[in-house]
């Protein structure tokens, strides 16, 4: 080898010859002309997003704020393509240039200001139109009862302007409180005397501020923030937000691309919160091909657009008030699978039915419930969900009733008790939702059990185990577990399904072996549908749009009585 090549050879193994990694750099902070504000850069941001809950998008091109994580000690994001990290402080902004292929952890560091919150102990809420007054004669019977804090209560203001063509929310209260718990203490005194539903809703006044630390993986970058952060990509160009919950039932993540407004900001938990700012269009592209087929027949993709749409602005998850978006990913709202990948036969679906939502007669959106396959006839809301934590059901008198039919027969079974049902499941009833090219008779499923999985499950040996009360569709609604240690009964169709290791629905029948001993050491369930029953059977609107029955007809079979409507009317 000759020197000079040798020579060169050895400045390479010292100094590195390789290609140089591109670092994270900070931008210089532009200059400002900064007017004279009550409000500040940071603290513009988290007031808006603190408003999601109060202020609903009017139509298809308003804006929602999506809870992408609701809450994470950890952040993980990164992009295929050059982007800025834009840093929201108080009293200015600052940038960070991030190189194509950087991945990025924040972590939550210390809360600077707690926020400022008051509760309400709310008897009834109204969605109002722009321009639409509220109905002060509903405050005079209470008053005269003597609760003078009687009042409407709406959007905090927090200096944030309101548009002329926003829905915004508002709740009757009849006395605020500077804590939950005093708040919920007056809602059980209430319903005692006055046999009154009673819902505590938090309003935030004014918001936190944290701050927090950004780490550029495999590289020396690190720097520390206050505020609010925003993910700035390029037009057409996307982010990959990682570790992003699916399902209320499982501990399951994924990793979605985003092309609109991202910002991650500390919470009130002392964690970090990843929010997505997107037009409810963009948002409803990103629900269909999560939650049906892209490839379905038109009219049930349409049928689908619009509750899906009904489902996010009906809404009601009281503990969302104090969260800096309206809605999740997972399967407690919604799943949602971001907006980057585009279906023309969804995007179709949306256009054709621009705006449109169900109402109850009395102009409130519809509750529009929804699950996967119905197995042959569908639930009450009120049935199903009677001691569910996570939804909230409508108002008496405006619910849609179930018992739609899915049967191919129109028989009218009685799945409520378990000999029908057994005959139903062996026999492989044909209906709507088990005779699409999706399908293929699949709705039928088994789940085994051995003595050692019960033990494990209940925490004692299984003596015996019986459904003892069922809905109007066959599901399960109380299930009686008898162990050593003495006899519990599970209710609510989510509780059993989740105490039985998710379950794909509680409409089944339970076959158990027993030792000389009496312990079960074996449990066969076999159940079919999919999902808790309400509303429109996704598998069963494919089967009636393959049928030829349009999203109209479709719809009016599983939500009677409702009213096809736009937003605003």
């Amino acid at each position: 080898m000759k020197p000079r090549l040798i020579f060169i050879v050895a400045l390479c193994l010292l100094f590195s010859c390789a290609k140089p990694v591109v670092q994270p750099i900070i931008l210089p902070p532009p200059i400002v002309h900064h007017e004279p504000k009550s409000i500040t850069a940071s603290g513009q941001i988290s007031r808006d997003l603190y408003r999601s809950f109060w202020v609903l998008p009017a139509k298809d091109t308003d804006n929602i704020h999506l809870g992408v994580i609701p809450s994470a000690e950890k952040i993980v994001f990164s992009s295929q393509y050059d982007m800025r990290i834009r840093v929201h402080e108080e009293h200015r902004y600052w940038d960070i240039f991030s190189p194509k292929g950087a991945t990025w952890e924040v972590y939550f560091d210390q809360l600077l200001r707690p926020q400022l919150t008051r509760y309400f102990a709310s008897i009834d809420y109204q969605v109002k139109k722009p321009g639409q007054h509220l109905e002060n004669n509903a405050l005079l019977p209470w008053i005269e009862k003597g609760f003078k804090q009687a009042q409407w209560i709406g959007p905090p203001k927090m200096d944030a302007k309101n548009t002329k063509d926003q829905l915004t929310r508002y709740f009757l209260s009849l006395a605020e409180f500077p804590s939950e718990t005093q708040a919920k203490a007056f809602c059980k005194q209430l319903r005692a005397a006055f046999s009154q539903s009673c819902q505590v809703i938090g309003r935030i006044e004014l918001p936190l501020l944290g701050s927090g630390r950004l780490i550029a993986k495999n590289s020396t970058f690190k720097q520390d923030f206050t505020g609010v952060i925003e993910l700035m990509a390029k037009p057409g160009q996307s982010v990959l937000i990682h570790d992003v919950p699916v399902k209320l039932l499982s501990k399951e993540k994924k990793t979605i691309a985003v092309k609109d407004r991202l910002f991650i900001l500390p919470n009130q938990k002392e964690q970090l919160t990843v929010v997505e700012t997107l037009p409810l269009a963009h948002y409803l592209a990103g629900v269909l091909p999560a939650e049906i087929y892209p490839s379905a027949p038109i009219e049930a993709l349409k049928a689908q657009a619009i509750i899906a749409r009904t489902f996010t602005l009906s809404q009601l998850w009281s503990h969302y008030a104090l969260e800096p978006f309206y809605t999740c990913v997972t399967t407690q709202c919604q799943v949602y699978h971001g907006s980057t990948q585009r279906y023309p036969s969804v995007e179709k679906a949306i256009a054709q039915t621009s705006n449109y939502v169900l109402k109850t007669v009395q102009g409130d959106f519809a509750k529009t419930f929804y699950h996967a396959s119905s197995g042959g006839i569908t639930d009450q809301a009120q049935i199903i969900f009677s001691h569910s934590a996570y939804v909230h059901l409508p108002k008496p008198g405006t619910a849609y009733q179930g018992q739609a039919n899915d049967f191919l027969s129109k028989q009218a079974y009685d799945l409520s008790d378990s000999t029908v049902l057994r005959d139903i499941i062996k026999r492989k009833e044909k209906t709507y939702c088990n005779n699409t090219r999706f399908s293929s008779n699949a709705d039928t499923w088994e789940r085994h059990f051995s003595g050692k999985d019960l033990q494990q499950i209940f925490g004692s040996p299984v003596l015996d185990m019986a459904i003892v009360k069922r809905g109007i569709s066959g599901r399960a609604i109380a299930l009686r577990i008898t162990t050593k240690n003495g006899t519990t009964n599970i209710v609510n169709e989510l509780n059993i399904r989740k105490k039985l290791q998710g379950l794909p629905s509680s409409l089944m029948v339970l076959d158990l072996q027993k030792n000389a001993q009496g312990l079960v050491t074996k449990l066969h369930i076999t159940g079919r549908g999919r999902g808790h029953g309400v509303g429109l059977s996704q598998m069963g609107a494919i089967g009636r749009a393959q049928a030829g029955q349009n999203h109209q007809q479709i719809l009016r079979t599983y939500y009677p009585n409702t009213i096809l409507s736009t937003i605003l009317p």
